[in-house]
């Protein structure tokens, strides 16, 4: 599933989870996340990669995201940090 294919309800749900409780983002909730507020996965080079790589085309930005091995993201305070820094959330959405 896309998050464009997500309702924004859905979107606002994944966003204030993902805020309040970073530490406890799966993997595919935190590429989501990332999606959700403007990023674009580049296409990966090599197959089985536990890395995906975001990169924002407005901003500039980019992530690259590693799953853990219990399928939690590694913690990324530098996604909310980016999205807090750009503004990309604001209270309304939350």
């Amino acid at each position: 599933m896309s998050a464009k294919g997500i309702l924004w309800a859905e979107r606002k749900k994944y966003i204030k989870k993902d805020i309040n409780s970073p530490n406890n983002l799966q993997f595919d909730e935190l590429c989501y996340l990332a999606e959700i507020v403007g990023f674009v996965m580049r296409k990966r080079k090599r197959k089985g990669s536990s890395h995906k790589i975001y990169k924002h085309p407005e901003l500039g930005g980019m992530m690259n995201f590693q799953k853990g091995k219990t399928g939690k993201a590694i913690p990324y305070q530098q996604l909310l940090d980016f999205i807090e820094t750009n503004k990309l959330i604001n209270e309304s959405m939350e």
